[in-house]
């Protein structure tokens, strides 16, 4: 057999995959296959058919279940079905977040909730830190930029003593809240209040941030117009690890800044 056709075969089905990764998972009949999938019964024993001439499955006096060869093929589909979803969505926007950098299985981002790549809102992205803002606890970030937008609820929930800041900025942030003075002010109120800022001691080549919002890693990617364009969140551990491993590298090469710190 062609390994290359045998990948066509499979793939350019859904109904196909849908059986073999249903029989990875369990014995069934026909007619459980078919009340179990929805597919109807004549595509059901097709693809049966198909699979027992490659020694994908065998059938038994119970049903019907996958050999050892089709376990194997259904666990690699999955895994490349993931690897593609990742492609898809992260593909795109790779040149923006720090993939190289990443030392876990990216596959995890698959799982992640990411941005539309393929339709940028600026706006909900900021909406979703904002959110993501007022629903934490503690907030630990090594921000690109800041920005005035988020300030406001970083500034009440510090002042209502709902919420905890720790957060570096790289040289040109600093700059860039010196110039401002709305963000400036709110940057000062927020440190006043209790917020920690931290300065790191130079930009990095990529502009990203990232953060932890309690156990929620949040990675962002920036454009040259300095918006952001993507922004992935995610509770799996190595995911949260990387991300609060990151931000404490950043923190402990930065000095802490002051009210004063701020002014041009």
């Amino acid at each position: 057999m062609d390994p290359f056709g045998e990948i066509s075969f499979l793939t350019r089905s859904e109904n196909r995959i849908t059986v073999l990764e249903t029989l990875a998972g369990g014995r069934y009949t026909e007619q459980e296959l078919t009340d179990e999938t929805g597919i109807s019964d004549v595509t059901v024993k097709r693809a049966i058919d198909a699979f027992r001439q490659r020694g994908w499955i065998r059938e038994t006096e119970t049903g019907y279940t996958t050999t050892p060869v089709g376990e194997l093929l259904a666990a690699d589909y999955r895994r490349l079905a993931g690897t593609m979803d990742v492609a898809c969505h992260v593909g795109p926007v790779v040149d923006l977040l720090p993939v190289d950098e990443m030392d876990f299985d990216l596959r995890l981002l698959s799982e992640a909730r990411i941005s539309d790549p393929d339709d940028v809102d600026v706006l909900e992205i900021v909406d979703r830190w904002i959110t993501l803002i007022r629903e934490a606890d503690r907030l630990e970030v090594f921000a690109y930029r800041t920005g005035r937008i988020v300030a406001e609820p970083i500034y009440e929930g510090i002042e209502a003593g709902t919420l905890e800041l720790e957060a570096v900025v790289p040289p040109s942030e600093l700059e860039q809240i010196r110039s401002d003075p709305t963000t400036r002010e709110f940057k000062q109120k927020i440190i006043d209040a209790g917020g920690n800022y931290y300065l790191a001691p130079e930009d990095q080549p990529k502009p990203y941030s990232v953060g932890m919002f309690d156990d929620l890693a949040a990675i962002a990617g920036w454009g040259s117009d300095s918006k952001p364009q993507v922004h992935l969140e995610s509770r799996a551990d190595p995911i949260v690890e990387w991300t609060r491993s990151r931000y404490e590298r950043a923190k402990a090469d930065a000095e802490p800044l002051t009210a004063e710190d701020l002014e041009p």
